[in-house]
């Protein structure tokens, strides 16, 4: 297969909150001469017009060889029969895919965009609308079991913000406490002389797993708080609907399915025996499948401009299934100093723990939550929104040490300030797909790829401007052990927590 080159052709599948929201940046990192855009609905002409507009585009309706940077829509339902010619008339060789499909296989996508001769990415993978619901372990043996190697095109897949994002704040986050326990008074000196060696090249392969080991990394919980909303007067508008920052279909599969944890060895004594459902082998890690609905504790900063140490403001949060607890999980196994395993995979439990926005921690309590029409809150439906997404990383250690937040707050007002148009939970996927695009294209033909195979510095250095508040925060107090942060009992919609 010959060595990719951009032709300068974009295609996005999918015109979504997040495609909307990321085109803008896809014309400034990447100068396109062309972007199409395939949805299976209609799209407003007045949408069509104004998205090309504010991107510096030229709206077509016609195929065109334009060099001056052209916007196109297709309005077109893929199917599983007709998937591969569909992409094939639509991607030239050369081209970046950016897949924000929902209910359309992601790998059978991913293998027709490679076919053509395209970079593909994914914001999370998903299936056929109408196929069963299923386990993280078993959506991804697919994907361990396709040909998608090198030299293929890359294909970039879960780079949003929660799979995506998280897993850098993970490994920034590991490296900070790192280095704090390099300087502590108990770390061993032998400790401190490889802290450092690791540190020079920080994300070479087995350096996760080494430091995840010399901090007895105990438990991670990806940490998603938000609370956007409509200001006051603007209320009325969402009164009767399902509303979210981001998919519904999407939050309405996870919200309602039962939640899913990777198991450290620490916590299996609090756990349930393992079920029919739940992978004890896949990766080495220890994928189990909890009671519904699971709630816990967790932590992110105080405020969004948060200035010293201290305990993070404590929440309680659903225990979700999410893709990314299984990529962690597997990165963090604990290796020894000869790069084996320790054990069969020993690592910390990995969790994602979510607490949604107040009206729609509300709209899933009511017995009629999957009827109720869905809306997305938006800068320009709703706006001006206030509130702040507040999405992290916890690492808790069995050293001495505080636990370490890093991630993103990234507020309302920021967002706004910004240009985003959707929401700030929105612009934190957008960003996570461009740059993990730009960071594919650098590297164009290493086949699947996940978050973790690239550099988290560099990752992080490029997308860090459109965050907002980005840093590592300490928090002491925090708990390790499952049994001190599940929640026995289900928490009030309003509660303060």
């Amino acid at each position: 297969m010959t060595q990719w080159q951009f032709s300068g052709d974009v295609v996005i599948l999918g015109f979504g909150s997040v495609a909307r929201t990321a085109i803008p940046m896809i014309v400034s990192r990447f100068s396109p001469k062309r972007i199409v855009v395939l949805d299976l609905l209609e799209i407003d002409p007045k949408l069509q017009q104004s998205t090309a507009t504010e991107a510096g585009l030229t709206l077509i309706h016609e195929p065109t060889n334009s060099t001056t940077g052209t916007l196109r829509y297709i309005h077109h339902t893929l199917t599983r029969t007709g998937l591969r010619h569909s992409l094939s008339t639509i991607i030239p060789p050369g081209a970046i895919t950016f897949d924000f499909m929902f209910g359309v296989e992601s790998l059978d996508t991913l293998l027709a965009v490679q076919a053509c001769g395209s970079l593909y990415l994914n914001s999370s993978m998903e299936e056929w609308e109408e196929a069963p619901y299923p386990t993280v372990a078993a959506l991804y043996s697919r994907v361990d079991d396709a040909d998608t190697d090198p030299p293929r095109p890359t294909a970039a897949i879960d780079c949003g913000a929660n799979p995506g994002l998280v897993t850098h704040f993970v490994r920034i986050g590991l490296r900070h406490m790192a280095r704090l326990w390099a300087d502590h008074a108990e770390c061993p000196t032998e400790d401190k002389a490889e802290i450092e060696k690791l540190l020079e090249d920080p994300y070479a392969k087995g350096v996760d797993g080494r430091l995840s080991c010399m901090l007895d990394l105990q438990t991670v919980h990806i940490s998603e708080h938000d609370t956007i909303a409509p200001a006051a007067d603007k209320v009325d508008l969402i009164d009767g609907q399902f509303t979210n920052t981001w998919s519904i279909n999407s939050l309405r599969d996870e919200w309602f399915a039962r939640g899913e944890i990777a198991v450290s060895p620490h916590d299996y004594p609090a756990l349930p025996t393992p079920g029919p459902d739940d992978d004890m082998t896949h990766h080495h890690t220890r994928h189990r499948t909890l009671p519904y609905p699971v709630y816990m504790k967790s932590r992110v900063p105080v405020a969004a401009a948060p200035t010293a140490p201290g305990s993070g403001a404590e929440f309680i949060g659903r225990v979700v299934r999410h893709p990314e607890t299984l990529e962690i999980s597997t990165v963090l196994r604990h290796m020894k100093h000869d790069g084996t395993l320790v054990g069969d995979g020993v690592g910390p439990t990995v969790a994602f723990v979510y607490r949604p926005a107040l009206a729609t921690r509300a709209a899933a309590t009511r017995p009629d939550a999957h009827e109720m029409p869905a809306t997305l809150i938006t800068e320009a439906a709703h706006g001006p929104l206030e509130g702040s997404e507040a999405m992290g990383a916890v690492l808790v250690s069995g050293r001495p040490l505080p636990a370490i937040w890093y991630g993103s707050v990234l507020t309302s007002v920021e967002s706004r300030r910004l240009g985003c148009k959707t929401n700030a939970t929105v612009l934190q996927v957008a960003v996570s797909a461009v740059t993990h695009m730009e960071l594919a294209m650098a590297e164009p033909n290493r086949g699947l790829v996940m978050p973790s195979d690239f550099d988290s510095g560099v990752a992080m250095e490029r997308a860090a401007p459109l965050l907002g508040y980005v840093a590592a925060e300490q928090f002491s107090g925090m708990p390790a052990g499952y049994a001190d942060l599940v929640v026995k009992t289900v928490p009030a919609v309003d509660s303060p927590l």
